[in-house]
């Protein structure tokens, strides 16, 4: 019995050439998935960061409703570690909470001049810096204004 000769499919040099092609491709493309990966872990945290700070705004609001309310929620809030639920990486982030009413820092103090009911809305700035990223900078930075009651 004769053998036929009429090879089909792939031989052991093309396998080896489709493979080395394969890995330059893959190789050209790993710098784009890494980078792609890293802006995505930033986003979240800027999305984080954002969350933090927009709860904090809202909870400021809540309790501006009278100086007292409102610097006791400044000295609470202001330089705290916080986590926030459902993140998966379990980050924390580093809160700065300060107030202005009139160019004078609303402090603790009861005493302090600053918070006057009768005078302009307050300054409110937040700061949320991530603490993973060793960056002394703040992720978000917020400034808004807060009204306290009895202001014309």
């Amino acid at each position: 019995m004769k053998l036929k000769n009429d090879e089909s499919g792939f031989g052991l040099i093309e396998i080896i050439v489709a493979m080395v092609l394969f890995s330059i491709i893959l190789m050209a493309a790993a710098p784009v998935m890494v980078q792609s990966l890293a802006q995505t872990a930033r986003n979240v945290t800027m999305a984080a960061a954002t969350r933090i700070s927009d709860e904090h705004i809202t909870a400021a609001r809540a309790n501006s409703n009278s100086c007292e309310t409102f610097r006791m929620f400044v000295t609470e809030r202001n330089d705290k570690e916080v986590a926030l639920s459902g993140d998966p990486r379990a980050n924390t982030y580093h809160v700065t909470v300060q107030a202005w009413q009139d160019g004078k820092a609303i402090t603790a103090d009861p005493d302090d001049a600053a918070c006057v009911e009768e005078g302009p809305p307050a300054v409110l700035r937040i700061k949320v810096a991530w603490n993973g990223d060793r960056n002394p900078d703040p992720v978000v930075d917020v400034t808004t204004l807060v009204a306290i009651p009895g202001v014309q």
